[in-house]
């Protein structure tokens, strides 16, 4: 990962005097203004269109596809457990729906529980080299994300409480956001939200990470805390969840590669 590159991209982003629409607006997930939570990126996200969000669900029956934008709204494939716990997972920057560590942990959660798992895919979203637009584009992500689990619970297929987001690096912010949408336009607070290691730059030093009043639980796994690009050093420094864990003292783990960082 060239950890160079994205630190230019920052910079050049945060330090430009840029000119962009006061406001966009799409179906779903609403409004997106230069007084939102990510303004100092000065930018906005790219259209769901563009990046194109895949909702891949998976039980012990089978799998599919969830489309919240299917016109007369999102119909609910067989493959869904009535009921069941529902796991909502998402790659970071430069990921992907299918990467390895993904399919694990899917594939974990389903042994552990006969319940739904939806992974989240939103590659083109997600660009390795423009980490700004990644970072803004998370932002609608999130909000996908909660009209989906909004959705879901509307149907009567599960319940809030039994709701459990989890995002890897930016996938973190990502569910993040979905959770303060839940709790902010919705109503709704997912029983758990898992972050691990959520991305820090363009968050930390603006106070943006999962939020505990989202969520009923919280719990923050630290694996590469701090500021330092170029060493890989990208996570979430500082405690905000009901549980934070730090192994190794949450900076650099052994046997890590620093192209798995940010991922």
């Amino acid at each position: 990962m060239d950890f160079a590159a994205i630190h230019d991209n920052i910079e050049h982003a945060t330090t430009q005097e840029v000119m962009y629409e006061k406001k966009v607006c799409f179906d779903v997930v609403g409004c997106f203004d230069q007084k939102g939570l990510l303004a100092h990126a000065r930018q906005f996200p790219q259209s769901p269109k563009e990046i194109g969000t895949a909702f891949r669900l998976y039980s012990r029956s089978g799998s599919d596809v969830l489309d919240i934008y299917a016109p007369g709204g999102m119909t609910l494939p067989r493959a869904y457990r009535t009921g069941g716990p529902l796991k909502v997972i998402t790659h970071g920057l430069g990921g992907n729906g299918n990467v390895t560590y993904l399919r694990h942990m899917m594939d974990a959660l389903l042994r552990l529980e006969d319940g739904n798992v939806v992974v989240v895919d939103w590659w083109r979203g997600s660009r390795l080299l423009d980490y700004v637009q990644a970072c803004v584009n998370s932002e609608l992500v999130g909000r996908e994300v909660a009209h989906l689990v909004a959705s879901l619970v509307r149907n009567g297929v599960v319940q809030p409480w039994n709701v459990h987001l989890i995002g890897f690096s930016l996938g973190a912010q990502t569910m993040g956001f979905a959770a303060r949408r839940l709790a902010r336009n919705y109503g709704l607070k997912a029983g758990r939200l898992t972050a691990l290691d959520g991305a820090a730059p363009l968050f930390e030093t603006h106070g943006l990470h999962p939020r505990k009043q989202d969520v009923l639980y919280l719990d923050a796994v630290h694996t590469s805390a701090g500021t330092n690009l170029l060493m890989g050093h990208v996570g979430l420094r500082r405690p905000f969840g009901h549980v934070d864990f730090y192994p190794n003292g949450g900076v650099h783990q052994k046997g890590c590669e620093q192209s798995q960082y940010m991922r």
